[in-house]
């Protein structure tokens, strides 16, 4: 009897110290997993803080004219109402300047298209140069930019035009022996009109000053 008794003891010892084996290794394991699982949500985090940043980039590049770094059409056609309606509920100057770069086919056809590139670029450096942090410059396709200037009347478009025409009378570009002329239309904001119709009337005295010969500027 003693020693069915020490037996069974012994059992109980042995399930007790199994049991405690099995249960710090169920431990180990949840703290394994635990670890791992941290591990993984911390990378998902940073894989997906980089995939935003990813998106970001991707979002700005199709906005942005990589030749000139300028805002694009796409661009340019998503600002230009907002602008307008801004302007319009707080009553505020907004004016528009139509360029285009004279004789821009002349250029590309003698001294090749790496060089009409250079000038498009040299264009753009310019034309941002001018510009308050708030205003937009814009490729609007080919040789052809915008400046959109909130908060600009047409006074101020027109110095702006002026400074412009200036610069260009001084800046050489390199492989470019002569100096880089523009046409441009101003128009400012008239109550109750479109960005559309501000635009059109921008394009209009554009063409306009390229009808006198180019080299300036004509206001809506």
């Amino acid at each position: 009897m003693g020693s069915s008794t020490a037996a069974l003891q012994w059992f109980f010892v042995l399930l007790a110290t199994e049991r405690h084996r099995h249960e710090s290794h169920f431990q180990d394991e949840i703290l394994r997993l635990a670890n791992d699982l941290s591990i993984a949500i911390r990378e998902t985090a940073q894989k997906n803080r980089e995939l935003k940043k990813v998106n970001k980039t991707i979002e700005l590049l199709a906005r942005i004219d990589i030749l000139t770094g300028l805002a694009n059409r796409r661009m340019l056609e998503e600002t230009l109402p907002r602008e307008v309606a801004r302007a319009s509920r707080l009553e505020e100057s907004l004016s528009l300047i139509f360029i285009d770069i004279d004789h821009f086919k002349l250029i590309n056809d003698q001294f090749g298209h790496k060089v009409g590139d250079q000038v498009l670029a040299q264009m753009g450096s310019i034309f941002k140069a001018q510009l308050r942090s708030y205003a937009l410059a814009a490729r609007f396709g080919g040789d052809e930019f915008i400046l959109l200037l909130p908060g600009t009347g047409r006074e101020g478009a027109i110095t702006i035009a002026q400074r412009i025409q200036a610069i260009l009378g001084t800046s050489v570009i390199p492989e470019y022996p002569r100096l880089v002329a523009v046409s441009m239309g101003i128009a400012s904001l008239s109550d109750r009109e479109t960005g559309e119709e501000l635009l059109a009337r921008a394009d209009a005295a554009l063409y306009r000053a390229k009808g006198k010969g180019g080299d300036g500027f004509e206001i809506a």
